[in-house]
């Protein structure tokens, strides 16, 4: 697969109400808002029959192929202006969209696709946001019509990935004229929290200070380059950044609204145990509003991730 050099956004599409929804939400909101839409549907060969049940073949290509023209409709109606690209692929969702995602601006899924209570593509969701090199977007059924004010909540907890999910934010924010909210998580294990001896209330003391300097050096970048945006701040105690970050998602009536939730991975404490804990699944689920996982700057794909899964999927097949 090839996006090219254009910028990129690349939906995943399995004909369920949730990924007609992440398509809504991906032509409307998604950003660079001129990126165009790569509408990707994936069957797995060995799914379909292969090629020893020609009925099957035929039945998998025509059901993707409508799911496919379904989502570029919704696209265009979303918005006219954004350039489509469908693509039907004989690949697993795994080796098809990762090597999308290293050459896209964003990834965006449903979640509760074609299981009941079970993410778009299974583990794939997960897998994406674990492995992409780039933000991969979570978006729930019926998040693509936000009521109330469109707020966007991010969490910052001192790792490089939380950093960049603020600058991410920032700019949703901004193209939405939304409330940008900072959460401030403050934990004894978060990064670049000093270490000081002495008892645990003086620790916690000085991680909020050190935290609380975080965000205001954040809000600062943001003046910045986002003059006249909005902006409020929340510092919360606590060792998961879910707990913080699902008092945000609560709000979702008028100006307290929350339309956008960011947050970044692949750091230490709070956001690592929050997102790829035993609590991923959870929050994935659980989050009313669209979810944007942001990965570190540092590429986090693993050479032989796709490479491995494509000679599982062949020999399955």
């Amino acid at each position: 697969m090839d996006a090219g050099s254009a910028r990129t956004i690349v939906v995943g599409v399995d004909g369920s109400r949730t990924g007609e929804s992440a398509v809504v939400w991906a032509a409307r909101w998604g950003l660079p808002a001129d990126a165009r839409l790569q509408l990707v549907h994936c069957v797995e060969e060995s799914r379909a029959g292969g090629g020893r049940f020609p009925p099957a073949r035929r039945a998998a290509v025509a059901a993707g192929r409508q799911a496919l023209a379904t989502a570029a409709e919704l696209a265009r109606q979303a918005d006219a202006s954004r350039t489509l690209v469908e693509e039907f692929s004989w690949h697993s969702p795994r080796v098809e969209l990762l090597p999308a995602a290293g050459a896209a601006d964003l990834v965006v899924v449903g979640t509760r696709g074609r299981r009941k209570d079970a993410p778009l593509f299974g583990s794939t969701a997960r897998y994406l946001a674990d492995h992409s090199a780039v933000p991969v977007a979570f978006v729930p059924v019926g998040a693509e019509e936000p009521t109330g004010a469109p707020g966007v909540t991010v969490g910052l907890d001192g790792s490089p990935a939380s950093e960049e999910a603020v600058t991410i934010a920032a700019r949703y924010a901004a193209a939405a004229g939304a409330v940008l909210e900072l959460v401030g998580i403050v934990s004894l294990e978060a990064p670049g929290v000093p270490t000081r001896p002495g008892n645990y209330v003086h620790r916690l003391e000085a991680a909020e200070r050190h935290r609380v300097d975080q965000v205001d050096a954040a809000l600062a970048r943001i003046a910045a380059t986002h003059p006249g945006l909005v902006t409020r701040t929340r510092i919360v105690e606590g060792a998961f950044a879910s707990d913080a970050l699902l008092q945000g998602w609560s709000r979702t009536d008028g100006s307290e609204g929350c339309g956008l939730v960011v947050t970044g991975h692949r750091g230490r404490g709070a956001f690592l145990s929050a997102l790829f804990g035993s609590t991923t699944t959870t929050l994935v689920r659980r989050c009313p509003v669209p979810l944007i996982v942001v990965p570190a700057p540092v590429p986090a794909v693993l050479p032989d991730a796709v490479a491995e899964e494509g000679e599982r999927s062949t020999a399955r097949s």
